[in-house]
Order: C-alpha cells, then structure tokens, then sequence
C-alpha cells in the first residue's frame, strides 16, 4: 500500500512540475510577444521622426521670404531645398499631415491614423502607421508661441505613436517630441 501512495504522490509531484513548466513557457511567451510590439511600436516611431528631422535639416535652405506656407496644430507645409548640392536651387515645398482614423478602421485601435509626407505636388507618401498625435506649436525669435507665419523661428513637435493590437487592454506606446531651432530661417 506504502509503494502505491508513494507512486500516487511522485505521479503528482510531476504532474506539479509539468504544469509550472508549461505556465512559466506560455508566460515567457506573452512577455516576449509584448516586447516585440513595443519594439516594433518604438522602431516606427524612430523611423518617422528621422525621416521628418531630416526634412527639417533643409527648412529654409534657398528660400527667400516666407519658409512656412501652412502652420496648424496637426500639419505642417514649408520651404526648403531638399537636394542642396544640385545646380537646381529651387525650394521644395513638403508637407506633413495625418489621415482620418477611418484609414486605419481594420484595426482594433480606434485611434491610430497613417502619417503622410509629400514633397511639392507629387503623390503624398505614407510614411508611417499608428500615429495617435501629431502636433506643433510655434514660436517666434523671443520664444512666444505665434500664429502668422512670417515669424515662426522654431518649432515644437510631439509624435505619438501606438500598436494596432491591444496588450493586457493597453496598446503599445511610444512618443517623440523636440524643439527644432533651424539656422536657415
């Protein structure tokens, strides 16, 4: 009777083992499924900002007169020469802006909208999914935030970006936010 309790008992201790071997690896699991999409939400965040600080580098540069053609809380038209080097000195024109969240309506995130760039009037460019926030504010040479164009010397953004899936009900969130103070302008 002793050797049938004590094999009811390891059969028991195992199943034990098993079961928290089963849990920690489907917990492991979900923690690396989690961090992938925080990564993933942080690299896109990473590629959208690098791509519009590099547009701002050429904020001004060969423009005479007004640098910015639109200056809203959520887009952003300016001047600059995006090819420097080249015997062309004429001024793009590059515009930043978001979609509607209707764009973006297969995804379970009601929020996230596709970030765009177009340069002059060619077809505008997504360039980045999952923007939540896109947002300026402008400031003049003594630091105020103004509105009229002619004196915009520098600029605030924010990018807020999410995951299209929710994670433990929370989407994955990264945010970019700088002050631009251009030379050219």
């Amino acid at each position: 009777m002793g050797v049938i309790l004590d094999l009811i008992a390891s059969m028991a201790v195992r199943g034990a083992i098993v079961y928290i071997v089963i849990t920690m690896n489907i917990q492991l699991h979900e923690l690396l499924y989690e961090k992938a999409q925080h990564a993933i939400v942080k690299q896109n965040t990473a590629t959208v900002a690098d791509i519009f600080r590099n547009d701002l580098r050429y904020l001004g540069y060969n423009v005479t007169g007004d640098v910015f053609k639109l200056a809203d809380t959520n887009r952003v038209r300016f001047l600059g020469d995006l090819s420097p080097g080249d015997a062309n000195t004429t001024p793009d024109t590059i515009y930043y802006y978001v979609g509607p969240t209707s764009e973006m309506s297969e995804t379970p995130n009601p929020d996230d909208r596709i970030m765009y760039r177009r340069v002059n009037s060619g077809t505008p460019v997504d360039i980045g999914h999952g923007v939540v926030t896109f947002s300026f504010k402008y400031y003049d040479g003594t630091g105020a935030v103004t509105t009229d164009l002619a004196s915009i010397k520098s600029l605030w953004v924010k990018i807020v970006m999410q995951g299209d899936r929710p994670i433990n009900q929370f989407y994955p969130t990264s945010i970019w936010e700088t002050d631009f103070h251009p030379g050219n302008i």
